[in-house]
């Protein structure tokens, strides 16, 4: 019997967007953490990344390749990403760390949708009803999620998510798009509208080391997710950083004592059970 050589590249895009879901889910710990108002993070988050990845850019030579590269494709995605992003950190400001996680935990089916009806990319079965099961993950835990926020929360976590879910699929499409670039303009796009409007941001200077920690998180998440979703469907992309929806309480819980419910660890652990089925019943 010959066997088949394995995908290490479908491997490397797994581990890549696994670890995404890692420091994502870390980031409704550190926007708690920070004092801050949340288009203070927002702004400041923009400053601090623009030095750490466009100096990245700058060292690494690869400035004028990433700006030859920017097409339309980039333009989207930075877009997107600027959206996406200001939605993300605003969200956890007006609603709780369990809520966002639990709307981002639909992202699979979302980019499962986005794929098929704009590149007519199928996903596999067992993708979909690994997807199923995690909704049945996401409607035990928001049966006893009676601790989040208003409306307007929530709404800007379902914008959250359908952004990313678009992302993915952007790179998905267009695998030859700059990563690092796009990223960083997009985390500029709030300083422009800040100055556009005259808006004030002020922030204690004992805040800045974990805005700066949070950036550095944040930003690493970003890019491990663009790189490894140009190896796997996006709707395995979206599975995989649902990850973060079990993992999110359970940051909140050793940082924040938030003691997750007990619908809550149940839910999460589907979800991470209907991950794992995803990701070895290749």
């Amino acid at each position: 019997m010959i066997i088949p050589p394995y995908d290490y590249s479908a491997k490397r895009g797994r581990v890549m967007v696994v670890a995404s879901a890692v420091f994502f889910s870390l980031t409704g710990v550190f926007v708690k953490l920070i004092p801050a108002d949340g288009w203070t993070i927002v702004v400041l988050r923009g400053v601090f990344i623009t030095m750490f990845f466009g100096g990245l850019l700058m060292v690494r030579k690869r400035l004028a390749e990433e700006i030859d590269a920017f097409r339309g494709a980039a333009w989207v995605a930075t877009f997107v990403a600027a959206v996406s992003g200001t939605a993300f950190i605003l969200a956890f400001k007006h609603t709780s760390v369990a809520n966002v996680a639990l709307i981002y935990a639909t992202a699979p089916f979302l980019a499962a949708v986005i794929a098929w009806t704009w590149f007519a990319e199928r996903p596999r079965p067992v993708v979909m009803v690994a997807g199923m099961v995690s909704l049945l993950g996401v409607a035990i835990i928001m049966r006893d999620s009676t601790d989040g926020g208003g409306i307007f929360g929530d709404v800007l976590a379902l914008v959250m998510t359908l952004g990313m879910a678009s992302y993915l699929c952007i790179y998905r499409r267009f695998p030859e798009t700059p990563v690092t670039l796009p990223l960083v303009l997009a985390n500029l796009v709030p300083l422009f509208v800040t100055l556009l409007i005259k808006m004030d941001v002020t922030v204690n200077p004992d805040d800045l080391w974990l805005i700066a920690l949070f950036s550095l998180s944040f930003c690493a998440a970003a890019l491990l997710l663009a790189e490894g979703s140009k190896w796997i469907s996006p709707a395995e992309s979206a599975l995989l950083s649902a990850l973060e929806t079990p993992l999110a309480p359970v940051f909140a819980f050793l940082m924040l004592n938030t003691i997750p419910s007990s619908s809550t660890m149940l839910g999460g652990a589907i979800i991470m059970c209907a991950g794992f089925v995803a990701l070895v019943k290749r």
